[in-house]
């Protein structure tokens, strides 16, 4: 599975994890955290993550899910 996010979250992410966080603007959301297992689907997503567009701001995480237990 893949996770983007701005690259200034990477040194909290990478002390605590991935975090639902809820930044809610406009109504109130659950949190959440967003993830996808279409490398190419989180690539088209990146550029609109900054104001500026620019993707090279962005940090792309692969999760390895293999050994992930179910409840």
């Amino acid at each position: 599975m893949y996770h983007i996010t701005p690259i200034k979250h990477k040194d909290k992410i990478e002390k605590i994890g991935l975090v639902p966080k809820s930044l809610s603007k406009i109504s109130y959301h659950p949190e959440r955290i967003y993830f996808t297992t279409d490398e190419n689907e989180v690539i088209k997503l990146s550029p609109k993550l900054n104001k500026n567009g620019d993707d090279k701001e962005n940090i792309l995480y692969q999760i390895d899910i293999k050994n992930l237990i179910r409840y």
